[in-house]
């Protein structure tokens, strides 16, 4: 029989991806820092990310023909500078550190989002090798790059059409960048992840199908604030996890 730790990990899973069915992001945000507090941060960010890319290919959010290119382009080698220091730091960083930098990082986007969201955000060409650099780290190190990427090409793009594959495809760069740093210098997820990942792969279509059953029945505007507020929560206890440790 599962575990109560494996059943709550792929519940966490099903939370997680049907926000994102909902709207369109924030699924690596809620499931990382909620299985950190029983899960090695080392073992989850492969894994949720080796989902993240599975599911936002379902969501069906990459229309190639939409893709501003471009921009994609000047964001690669940012990326892949940023997921070389990411595989690097955690063996010259304590683990509380990290957990305390990602519970800080979410407390700062849900605070974003509570408080500043209707703020524009302008962004040069000149801002995508710093966004690209930071988008790389974050995704290898927490697998929560989204913020990130939203916030660059949020302020460069201001057609939804274009804007929403272009972020899809940037999303999907950097988890692959950050898959293939990682896989070069430690080993992928094997053993009970295997069956994890097979449970939840299983798990992700039906999750983003009920996502978007709820979405056609909610203001998405209620469901952003409270997904920040849930945001709010978890990066807080994340925060003081790594404090007491």
């Amino acid at each position: 029989m599962p575990s109560i730790e494996f059943l709550a990990t792929l519940a966490v899973i099903a939370a997680g991806y049907t926000v994102l069915g909902v709207t369109g992001f924030g699924s690596a945000l809620l499931i990382v820092p909620v299985l950190a507090h029983w899960l090695p941060l080392a073992e989850v960010v492969p894994a949720i990310l080796l989902l993240d890319v599975f599911a936002c290919v379902l969501l069906g959010a990459l229309s190639f023909r939409s893709v501003a290119w471009r921009e994609l382009a000047a964001l690669v080698p940012g990326m892949l500078a940023g997921a070389a220091f990411g595989v690097i730091l955690p063996s010259h960083v304590p683990a509380s550190l990290l957990l305390g930098v990602l519970g800080t990082l979410i407390l700062l986007f849900a605070l974003r989002g509570l408080l500043l969201a209707r703020l524009p955000v302008l962004a040069t060409r000149r801002l995508a090798a710093p966004a690209g650099l930071a988008a790389g780290m974050i995704e290898t190190l927490f697998g929560v790059a989204g913020p990130v990427v939203v916030m660059y090409l949020g302020g460069r793009l201001g057609d939804p059409v274009v804007m929403r594959p272009t972020i899809a495809v940037a999303i999907v760069a950097a988890s692959t960048t950050a898959l293939v740093a990682i896989g070069t210098h430690s080993p992928m997820p094997s053993g009970d992840w295997i069956a994890l990942l097979g449970a939840g792969a299983a798990i992700v279509p039906v999750a983003l199908w009920a996502g978007g059953r709820i979405a056609r029945r909610l203001r998405p505007a209620a469901v952003v604030r409270l997904i920040h507020l849930l945001l709010l929560a978890s990066g807080g206890s994340l925060l003081a996890r790594a404090l007491a440790m």
